[in-house]
């Protein structure tokens, strides 16, 4: 095989037009034919060069032959930039119903395909830790089609195993991509691990002029003829003249890399040592976590490095400020360095792995296969295997009756918004509150929060006579439950119990569970709540759970499913948690936490191995507890974990409480229920004076309203009445930040903080029940109601605009509901008139 730096010069050879020795530039849009022979095959011949110049051109193919010999592929493509060939790409590849795996250190626009884009065509999403190879394996559906990789990252120049993952997407029949734009194919070449399509924003490295934006995709020829078919009507043309440019570029890349390559590793060296760089990332460095890895894959490390600086933003803007040559630019170039904040704020947000709007995944309800995704080198088409899907209702999907909830147009995604002028609570004591500011979002993170922010580029929200805050974290509620609204308002426990669990669960349908809890989650969006833990205990079967988790997806918000073990039933869950957690691997917005029994119902050692399980998945739990005894118990068996919420605990000692607070635990308290049920005053206060940090949860609506406006006022009130104790921004913090850290996502919710998402509510303030609102924390605690929630955003989604819910079909979702609760009521013999009071037998 020759060289490189053959390559680069001589690899066109054969698509060279006459005899010229420089390539001439085809500035022109259409050719002519010899008779309509040849006109008819020109139209219809995949990438071909000489019909129409949006099909191809010649400069086109000098540029493919080169990069198809450079990465070692069949064939190649170009498109008019690296996001083109990307997004051409999936969208041939993949279809309605899809699952997609991406990596959380991500190039910002990539990640903006994965997040926003996708979604809204039924595609779901993963993102994660592309370090750890396992993690791919973990995230892996029967739906999974297509793996995008990008290694070294960007901006962290973080390490993908190429092998690992090819040899994984191998069994599973799974389709591969890398995005090799910071490697370049001198310094690797991803097909030679196995990796099925290669693509680079040739803007970079492969042009090394920065005169050019454009792409290019590399692959087995039959996958590009499809990408290509996508590629024509959507119009992702490269124009001539540019064409030619890029190949003027990639003459010299052989030149260029090895200087890219020597002084990149030199800087970083020199950087390690200086006293205002806390950290370098560069894959060279022997300090790279993984440095073994990316000598072994990489002949080089390029030029790109990530840099922190120990004094933050500031200290970075003034070495930008410094550099004598290079400028400041929106990415990598001949003379520039990426300096702006708000592209490191969108490369976080990927690492973090937040798979925004990931929608909800359409499954065939016919079952039918999507062939069309075959491999070259003989390997099988997807077909078959995709035919044999499960669909979550065994052949009935929740949504087939009533598309009330099209979360395809539930979203307008802009990459900017700007909320203006509004009366900002961020509840972060570092950005403190605003009598009037703004707050930018971009990609869905808040990039800042300040009286004055400009952005013209952005979708402009106004937030004036409005409070701007972060949306309520609720961590304990049974949605499946919520048909039966209100008519438990007059039971105790006891027969509650007997009416949901005895009575009524029995007779519960998969769909009955979807549409309760679809509307349950609604409800909580609509009234603020952007993050919910739904306590599930139906445990009827798999199809009963999938409803729940079908409908969380289905709901346009972030959702944890705490997947729990029966009322009281001691058998064991352990398949069962597996099963579920491996279609919700804890990336995307509907999240997993486990339902702990308790040793009262199942015995410690139960405890023990549920916990085991929970530790060895990654998963939070929670547990109801209302006698003492129990915290003390676990803790003497070494089972008392800061990963464990508590409900309730009304009975629980204050010793108890501080050995609670001692190991870092967290306590839910739902005031509301507590009181009505007779489980006694919530332990608010006291779990203060033990050192722990409460949090508010609504429970069921059966017995209580579902808002956490009532919720945090009669937690407030009680505890007032008790002690005189609490302030309204106490209130505020337990239902927001205190409730997010209980979830373990307060580094991505509960305040508006810069670098977080933008988890946001808007409230109302001209309305008459809260004007005027003087001390606004004092308002929303006292005086708020559901009907001041005017806006909505989660992750940067606006779900709830001008007072409504967005794309949700509420009528329809109202007729399924009720005919739900009428079929069960009917069913179970149970009035709905007010009258049903259950008899539970004496103790």
């Amino acid at each position: 095989m020759p060289g490189r730096s053959t390559i680069t010069v001589h690899a066109d050879r054969e698509v060279r037009p006459g005899r010229a020795v420089a390539p001439p530039i085809h500035r022109t849009a259409a050719f002519s034919a010899e008779d309509a022979a040849a006109f008819a095959q020109g139209a219809v011949a995949p990438r071909g060069t000489d019909f129409y110049t949006r099909f191809g051109n010649p400069n086109h193919a000098q540029v493919a032959a080169v990069v198809a010999e450079l990465e070692n592929t069949e064939a190649a493509m170009v498109t008019a930039s690296g996001m083109a060939a990307l997004t051409t790409a999936v969208l041939a590849l993949v279809s309605a119903g899809d699952h997609v795996i991406g990596q959380r250190s991500t190039y910002g626009g990539t990640a903006s395909v994965l997040l926003n884009l996708l979604p809204r065509l039924g595609v779901t999403t993963t993102l994660v830790d592309q370090t750890d190879p396992g993690a791919f394996a973990r995230a892996l559906t029967p739906r999974t089609c297509l793996i995008l990789v990008e290694t070294p990252s960007n901006p962290l120049l973080r390490i993908t195993d190429l092998r690992a993952v090819a040899e994984l997407a191998r069994a599973h029949d799974v389709l591969t991509m890398a995005d090799n734009t910071f490697a370049t194919p001198l310094n690797q070449r991803p097909t030679d691990f196995g990796i099925d399509l290669v693509w680079h924003s040739a803007t970079k490295y492969l042009n090394g002029h920065s005169d050019v934006s454009a792409g290019v995709l590399a692959g087995p020829a039959e996958i590009l003829d499809r990408v290509w078919d996508v590629g024509l009507p959507t119009g992702a043309t490269l124009g001539p003249i540019d064409a030619w440019l890029l190949l003027r570029g990639m003459r010299t890349l052989p030149l260029r890399m090895p200087r890219h390559n020597a002084n990149g590793l030199a800087l970083a060296e020199a950087l390690t040592s200086h006293p205002a760089v806390t950290q370098v990332h560069c894959p060279g460095l022997s300090t790279h976590p993984q440095h073994k890895l990316a000598t072994d894959q990489l002949s080089g490390f390029g030029g790109v490095l990530g840099i922190e600086f120990a004094g933050g933003f500031e200290t970075a803007d003034a070495f930008l400020g410094r550099l004598r040559y290079p400028r400041r630019s929106a990415g990598p170039g001949r003379r520039g360095v990426a300096g702006r904040a708000s592209g490191v704020h969108v490369a976080r947000h990927a690492q973090r792995g937040t798979t925004r709007g990931s929608g909800s995944a359409r499954p065939d309800p016919a079952g039918r296969g999507h062939g069309g995704h075959g491999r070259s080198g003989g390997r099988r088409a997807r077909g078959g295997r995709r035919a044999a899907r499960r669909d979550v209702f065994e052949g009935v999907h929740p949504m087939k009756a009533t598309k009330a909830v099209k979360t395809t147009k539930a979203v307008k995604v802009m990459t900017k918004t700007l909320l203006r002028g509004g009366t900002v609570v961020s509840m972060d004591p570092a950005v403190g509150d605003l009598d009037r500011g703004d707050v930018l979002i971009e990609d869905g993170v808040i990039v800042e929060v300040a009286e004055r922010v400009e952005a013209p580029d952005a979708e402009v929200v106004d937030a004036t006579d409005r409070i701007v805050m972060p949306g309520f974290v609720d961590n304990h509620r049974h949605t499946w439950q919520t048909a039966f609204r209100g008519v438990g308002a007059d039971w105790t426990f006891p027969e509650w119990a007997l009416a949901m669990h005895r009575t009524v669960k029995p007779h519960y349908q998969p769909e009955d569970v979807y549409a309760g809890t679809l509307l349950g989650r609604l409800e909580a969006l609509h009234s603020g709540v952007t993050t919910m833990l739904d306590w599930y205990h139906v445990a009827r079967s798999h199809a009963h759970e999938d409803a729940a988790a079908a409908a969380l997806r289905d709901a346009p918000g972030r959702s944890i499913f705490c997947l729990g073990a029966g009322w009281g039933t001691p058998d064991p869950v352990d398949a069962d948690i597996r099963r579920v957690r491996s279609d919700l691997p804890g990336d995307g917005p509907v999240t997993m936490a486990l339902g702990l029994r308790g040793p009262e119902a199942t015995g410690m050692d139960t405890v023990a191995r549920e916990l085991e399980l929970a530790a060895e998945l990654g998963l939070r739990t929670s547990l109801h507890v209302e006698a003492s005894g129990t915290i003390a118990a676990l803790r003497e068996h070494g089972l008392l974990q800061d990963t464990t919420t508590f409900v309730h605990a009304n009975g629980v000692s204050d010793e108890e409480l501080r050995m609670l607070a001692d190991a870092g635990g967290s306590l839910s308290v739902s005031p509301d229920v507590e009181l009505k049920m007779g489980f006694g005053p919530p332990v608010t206060g006291r779990a203060l004076a033990a050192g722990l940090r409460p949090t508010l949860s609504v429970d069921d609506v059966p017995s209580a309203g579902g808002d956490m406006f009532s919720t945090m006022r009669t937690a407030f009130a009680v505890q007032r009445g008790l002690d005189g104790g609490l302030r309204s921004r106490d209130l505020l913090e337990f239902a927001t930040v205190d409730a997010a850290r209980s979830c373990g996502l307060d580094t991505r919710t509960g305040t508006l903080t810069p670098g977080k998402d933008a988890d946001v509510v808007l409230l109302r303030t001209d309305d008459l029940t809260v004007f005027p609102a003087t001390d606004p924390v004092g308002t929303v605690v006292s005086a708020g109601h559901p009907g001041l929630v005017d806006t909505v955003l989660v992750a940067g989604r606006v779900v709830k605009r001008d007072g409504a819910l967005v794309g949700v079909d509420l009528p329809a979702l109202r007729t399924r509901l009720l005919a739900s609760r009428d079929r069960i009521a009917a069913a179970a013999g149970v009035p709905l008139d007010g009258t049903w009071r259950p008899r539970p037998e004496p103790a």
